[in-house]
């Protein structure tokens, strides 16, 4: 009883100490018996500072692990991508050959068209003019013989008909037949060299 007589004496002078000493005591006890905790990176349980760190060096792994797959996969995308690209290129360059030899297998075709169109107006030229040619030539033998005929019968009329004049007279006539045959001869020549023309344009 005198040792608490005397703490409680002891308090009632010293009231503020007292007081200051037991919170002091609550503080010391409260710090030593209440740890600090927070909730973990990984579990999201309350954790330890210790466990914090522990959970913390975890999840930055598994961070640096997903950091590995994304550039890996970012690196595959590009090679994807350049892979692509040239074989789009090689595409467009056999798209550009095939064009090119379409467009030339076109002009080479429309060069032998033309070719074969001017072949086909020199044949007409000349078959045109060698039509004209050889109207022209039978109606001038025409003419020639109408005259000899008419020649003939003059002078078989008047009486002056004399061998002579029948040589003469056959001799203009088989002249006139010469003519005739060196016509269907140079009418044959052009028809040979028209189909010969043809021929060099189709080939």
């Amino acid at each position: 009883m005198d040792v608490l007589n005397k703490v409680l004496t002891w308090v009632d002078h010293n009231r503020y100490l007292a007081m200051a000493m037991v919170i002091v005591a609550v503080i010391v006890v409260s710090m030593v018996g209440c740890k600090p905790i927070t909730a973990g990176l990984v579990s999201g349980e309350p954790v330890t500072r210790p466990q914090f760190e522990a959970e913390a060096t975890v999840a930055q792994q598994q961070l640096e692990v997903q950091r590995a797959a994304v550039e890996k996969a970012q690196t595959d995308v590009e090679a994807r991508a350049a892979a692509k690209a040239i074989e789009v290129n090689a595409q467009i360059e056999r798209l550009k050959a095939q064009a090119t030899q379409e467009v030339s297998a076109d002009r080479a075709g429309v060069v032998q068209d033309a070719a074969a169109y001017n072949a086909a107006v020199v044949s007409f030229q000349e078959r045109l003019s060698g039509g004209y040619d050889d109207l022209e030539a039978q109606e001038a033998q025409r003419v020639a013989l109408a005259r000899l005929g008419e020649q003939v019968v003059q002078d078989a009329v008047s009486g002056t008909l004399t061998p002579t004049g029948m040589v003469s007279m056959g001799v203009t006539f088989l002249g006139l037949l010469g003519l005739g045959v060196t016509g269907d001869n140079i009418r044959k020549d052009r028809r040979i060299t028209t189909l010969e023309t043809k021929a060099a344009a189709q080939t």
